[in-house]
């Protein structure tokens, strides 16, 4: 095995048990919250295929561990099938090193946009469930911009301090529309420093600043903001916040 697998294998093999250990953070919060709140188990358990009628509030902690699970599946992919030459010769006629790099590179990129992708959209979808459920509390256009509903949800829960998380979390969302290229509707750069990073929005660049633990370290980060909002006194005493009304 050359030295560029063997690198790619410790690669992917250190990223394993890091998202593990968030898993387990993410099921904490649910289990915690289940204790606290059981009307919102209680509506997966009364009907557990009918996603409709589920709480989000609870469920965005269902959802952001499959998302790590899946995460962390692409990497097991990556450490036990494509870093072997052996498996490569099972599957192709014409094995070159060149072109397995480059599926390497694409997995890997695949694992992090994608992953990222789907916690900023369960975040956003579940932040626009709890607003809906209750329009005379929130009193902000449920359609409208995730970033007014964003700052509208963080001040009415008293979890303002997450701001910049969420302000990060939309304009990476929002690139990644963009092919991965940063082009806002207004042409200026951001700097957003928050969690000990400094993320840098330069208009017409790409995000190289996202590494490998990116995607799990942003989905701990807003595990604990959505734990704040969810258990906040005006969030939780919401009778209950379905995904489909």
């Amino acid at each position: 095995m050359s030295t560029e697998l063997l690198r790619w294998r410790s690669l992917a093999d250190r990223r394993i048990t890091p998202i593990e250990k968030i898993k387990t953070r993410v099921r904490s919060i649910r289990e915690g919250l289940d204790q606290r709140f059981p009307n919102w188990k209680a509506a997966y358990d009364a009907n557990p295929q009918d996603y409709l009628a589920h709480d989000a509030r609870r469920e965005y902690f269902v959802s952001l561990r499959v998302i790590l699970q899946n995460a962390q599946l692409g990497f097991v992919y990556i450490r036990d099938h494509l870093t072997s030459e052996d498996w490569w010769r099972s599957h192709v006629d014409d094995l070159s090193e060149s072109a397995v790099l480059q599926a390497l590179r694409e997995q890997a990129l695949m694992i992090k946009f994608f992953s990222f992708h789907a916690t900023a959209v369960s975040t956003e979808e579940t932040c626009r469930a709890v607003v809906r459920a209750a329009p005379q509390v929130f009193a902000v256009d449920v359609g409208g911009p995730f970033h007014a509903i964003s700052q509208r949800l963080l001040k009415v829960s008293t979890c303002q301090k997450y701001q910049d998380l969420f302000e990060v979390m939309r304009l990476i969302r929002n690139t990644i529309h963009t092919n991965g290229v940063y082009r806002p509707q207004k042409p200026e750069n951001r700097q957003i420093s928050y969690g000990g990073r400094t993320f840098t929005f330069e208009v017409g660049k790409t995000l190289d600043w996202m590494g490998d633990d990116f995607p799990e370290w942003a989905a701990e980060q807003l595990s604990v903001a959505m734990e704040c909002i969810v258990s906040s006194q005006a969030v939780a005493s919401v009778p209950l916040c379905s995904r489909g009304k």
